[in-house]
């Protein structure tokens, strides 16, 4: 059974069609753009304020790695400075002799998986993942906040608030009744990685998805799946063993 995950715009997949995974392992990395301010006068030594007159680009311009930046006639030949990144030139500052090079792209962190499966296809443009889950139940979900997934547990709102324990829910997709605001507290200091519940509204950081049958969360909490996944893009749950 597929289902289809919406990554953001600023990731790189790093697995390939037809890789099995395993909740942990990397999934996908994040960038971010970053401005680059390249020194030209300090190298080519010059006044800053006479850099205009040893440009080779101009604001706006886009440049690639080793794009000319400008350069400067010496006895010896030609003093140059290139770039070192990819991006635009948005800035050229005659006081501190520098150009700003934005676009640059950085790794901001790793996204893990949060699910079992393999991976059956990538739209690059769309940046859509299709993952297959093995023998898994599908349930359709009325809202889902972003996608998530894990271990699955349910909790009974009408259990004693002060018995619920670290070890029982760090790392678990939460299943419960009603979503209220004390308790998704509760969840996200235990260490809870999302929930799925059938009403209510509350202030959470956790990726949360609404079930919309009666039914459906009712089979979810018979305890007969260990691992459920679910897409924002979808609005569609899988449970599974």
């Amino acid at each position: 059974m597929d289902i289809h995950i919406q990554l953001p715009e600023n990731s790189k997949l790093l697995l390939k069609k037809g890789t099995a995974v395993a909740i942990g392992d990397k999934f996908y990395s994040l960038s971010s753009q970053k401005d680059l301010a390249v020194p030209i006068s300090s190298p080519l030594k010059i006044n800053p304020g006479r850099i205009f007159q040893h440009l080779d680009v101009t604001v706006g311009q886009e440049v690639e790695k080793g794009t000319l930046l400008a350069s400067k006639k010496t006895f010896l030949g030609r003093k140059s400075v290139t770039s070192e990144n990819k991006g635009t030139i948005t800035k050229v500052d005659h006081e501190t002799g520098e150009v700003t090079i934005s676009g640059g792209q950085s790794t901001s962190g790793v996204v893990t998986a949060f699910f079992n499966g393999e991976i059956v296809d990538y739209d690059k443009q769309k940046y859509l993942v299709t993952i297959a889950i093995n023998k898994g139940d599908a349930f359709e979900l009325k809202e889902v906040s972003e996608n998530g997934g894990g271990k699955i547990v349910h909790i009974d709102i009408t259990a004693n608030y002060f018995s619920l324990t670290e070890e029982a829910l760090q790392g678990k997709i939460i299943l419960i009744d009603e979503l209220q605001n004390h308790m998704t507290a509760k969840l996200e200091a235990l260490g809870a990685t999302g929930i799925l519940t059938l009403k209510g509204e509350a202030q959470t950081d956790l990726p949360v998805g609404k079930v919309k049958l009666i039914d459906d969360f009712k089979k979810l909490a018979t305890g007969n799946y260990t691992y459920v996944i679910f897409s924002s893009s979808e609005k569609k749950a899988i449970a599974y063993n």
